[in-house]
């Protein structure tokens, strides 16, 4: 049983703006470590950006932000802002905002974009990005978008910490949120002050090897462990953990069974080979999808 900590990749300025992070890959953890999916495996990168009070006439966006991607699906989590996404495959252009979450199988091919802006009450900006491997399988399969504005989205309350299922089960619960690959996904925000002498505790999927707890602000004691905004948890054969910390801290807690595919990721495609990236590229290109 082993608990060990990360930091993160700067990557702001990703979003004109705005602060952002990169959680995995990194030299520390994930496909930039070893080559492979080492600690993460089915979850291929996680980008936190924000939270960052942005300009009030601030907007990002347009058509001609729409870019390509094959053979993963996306989890896009909006705490707090709007996205006007836009896509080559839906007509609809759903709006996210406050709590919203999206999910979206890029499959054998699908380009998407929209337009960004900051939540109208305080200008502020905070997101993140989540990519989920598809299986070899599933890397050809029909795109689809699918998206849950935060009432569609159950929540738990558990010691003085509300946890929103996302992804997967949770105490019989299940979040609405369903990949071909076998993961959960649990945001955590602490209502109160936890001490140590009273922590909450979160049981564990024994099914899942790769265990990643993220940090998204403030600051948490988990198990013996101090850990501030911006770092992760990487977690290995426990059956639970104990979480006290400052109030209004958040955290995202995933876990996953994984593939043990092949994979090449290059941009923004990710396959199981060099002459399938290689395709996908040329796919793009010519305009298929």
């Amino acid at each position: 049983m082993s608990i060990y900590k990360v930091g993160n990749k700067r990557i702001d300025g990703l979003i004109p703006g705005a602060s952002g992070e990169r959680v995995f890959p990194t030299h520390e953890l994930g496909f930039e470590a070893q080559g492979e999916l080492s600690g993460t495996d089915p979850f291929i990168m996680l980008d936190h950006i924000g939270p960052s009070k942005m300009a009030a006439d601030w907007r990002l966006g347009g058509d001609e932000g729409i870019h390509p991607h094959r053979g993963f699906e996306t989890i896009t989590f909006m705490f707090k802002g709007n996205l006007h996404h836009l896509d080559t495959v839906f007509t609809q252009r759903p709006l996210l905002t406050n709590g919203s979450v999206q999910q979206m199988n890029a499959g054998k091919g699908i380009r998407h974009g929209g337009d960004f802006w900051a939540d109208e009450a305080g200008d502020e900006f905070h997101e993140i990005q989540l990519w989920v491997n598809n299986p070899a399988n599933k890397k050809m399969s029909e795109p689809y978008v699918r998206n849950y504005s935060a009432a569609q989205i159950t929540s738990v309350e558990k010691d003085n910490v509300q946890l929103r299922l996302i992804a997967g089960c949770y105490q019989e619960q299940t979040g609405p949120v369903q990949t071909f690959a076998d993961i959960r996904v649990l945001h955590g925000t602490l209502t109160q002050q936890l001490d140590k002498d009273k922590p909450c505790s979160i049981t564990l999927d024994q099914q899942h090897t790769s265990q990643l707890l993220f940090v998204m602000t403030g600051r948490l004691q988990v198990n013996a462990e101090t850990v501030s905004a911006g770092e992760t948890l990487v977690l290995k054969s426990l059956s639970d953990i104990a979480i006290s910390g400052v109030d209004n801290s958040q955290f995202l807690l995933i876990s996953g069974t994984p593939l043990n595919d092949a994979i090449v990721f290059e941009g923004p495609f990710v396959m199981n080979t060099q002459e399938q990236i290689q395709q996908a590229f040329t796919d793009a290109e010519s305009g298929i999808f």
